[in-house]
């Protein structure tokens, strides 16, 4: 948990937070998760989404696990997948970048981050549900390398909300082609995590992609 006021600020909102936490922690699910604004989210689930509203975090494609109010309504057990315990190897590969898609991205930077030593995978955020722009070179090249150098490259959505699904447009569809595998609907810093994970535990190829498109912990429900 955290509060978005100082504790020792006037309406903070420190205190009901740490309240609201350590209720869950006793007697809450067996996850990591995230206990803020009078909700408990699923931490492989919650981005932050406002820096000024004391309700600043979502959980946009998966159900709260409880809402406080002036009664702890639980909905943990409804949700299964989100609360199993996956076989945890505490092992991360950092070499791992992040970049938005947008008009007119330097397809420059795109190669030469794919073939630096020190990216060993991309995780490349793009329009709706996985498209990315194919009037030019500046992503399909990236790809086509990435493919050459056996760098996995993940599709993310820019769209809190959705999932992706690489073969409803042409330009996700190019992207599958050339091997780029679906974050379905992943967060960002899920898919960027999963991959740090993935790479960490010496995975590669399609041993890496049935990982990823595989539901560990809740994380992904495509």
């Amino acid at each position: 948990t955290g509060s978005q006021r100082p504790l020792g600020l006037m309406r903070s909102d420190g205190p009901i937070n740490l309240i609201n936490s350590v209720e869950t922690a006793i007697s809450g699910p067996s996850a990591v998760t995230l206990c803020f604004g009078n909700q408990l989210l699923s931490g492989v689930r919650a981005i932050k989404f406002s820096a000024t509203e004391y309700v600043a975090f979502e959980s946009f494609n998966a159900p709260h696990l409880a809402t406080i109010g002036v009664d702890y309504e639980k909905h943990w057990d409804e949700i299964q997948t989100l609360t199993k315990k996956p076989a945890w190897k505490n092992c991360f590969n950092e070499k791992v970048f992040c970049f938005k898609i947008f008009p007119g991205i330097s397809g420059e930077i795109l190669l030469n981050t794919i073939r630096a030593k020190s990216c060993d995978g991309l995780v490349l955020e793009a329009y709706g549900s996985g498209n990315i722009p194919i009037l030019d070179d500046s992503v399909l090249g990236m790809l086509r390398t990435a493919k050459k150098l056996s760098k996995p490259v993940i599709i993310a959505s820019q769209c809190p909300h959705g999932r992706v699904v690489l073969d409803k447009y042409e330009g996700g569809l190019q992207a599958l082609i050339l091997g780029a595998i679906s974050g379905g609907d992943m967060t960002r810093e899920a898919c960027v995590v999963k991959l740090m994970h993935g790479l960490g535990m010496g995975l590669n190829g399609e041993i890496l992609k049935k990982y990823f498109l595989k539901n560990v912990c809740g994380e992904r429900s495509f």
